[in-house]
């Protein structure tokens, strides 16, 4: 925000060019854009008091408006751990995989409403986090499970996404 600029006078036809800075914050983002209007004032010799809006030309007085690039960007990361029930420290039929969910907003808006699915495992969908500010990760507090079967175990592996869903303050 530029505060008051004085130039002491300005000639018949002649312009001077005044500038200012701005930092952008998280709403301008959200938003998308930033819009700004300046208001010159400045006295005739007559005593004249002579006031005009700025505008994207020089005949309007529309606000000036600057399209920012806000962009969403949602990363997830799954995790699994083993729930050695036996203690035998192997993979056995009827055990657990544990997973946990974390999501990382590597965007510069706001994310809000995130929720994780994972069409394998009961109880979804994981987690609602209402707001994710940009460059945090949060740790989604409810785990899945999905119990180990024989034919997971004859596989030697197992297939799973997960996605996670939010969106952005349009």
């Amino acid at each position: 925000v530029l505060q008051k600029a004085a130039v002491a006078s300005l000639n018949a036809g002649a312009s001077t060019e005044v500038t200012g800075t701005y930092a952008l914050t998280q709403a301008d983002l959200d938003r998308g854009l930033v819009s700004n209007q300046a208001l010159a004032t400045g006295t005739q010799t007559d005593g004249t008091v002579l006031r005009d809006l700025s505008g994207p030309q020089p005949a309007t007085d529309a606000l000036t408006i600057l399209p920012l690039d806000p962009k969403a960007e949602l990363v997830l990361v799954k995790s699994a751990s083993h729930d050695d029930a036996n203690g035998d420290g192997a993979m056995n039929a009827c055990e657990a995989l544990v997973y946990s969910f974390t999501v990382q907003n590597l965007g510069n808006v706001v994310l809000r409403n995130i929720t994780v699915a994972d069409p394998m495992l009961p109880g979804g969908p994981f987690g609602t986090l209402a707001i994710l500010p940009p460059r945090e990760t949060q740790l989604i507090p409810e785990r899945g499970s999905h119990t180990l079967t024989a034919a997971d175990l004859e596989a030697g592996s197992i297939t799973n996404t997960a996605t996670a869903t939010g969106s952005r303050p349009d």
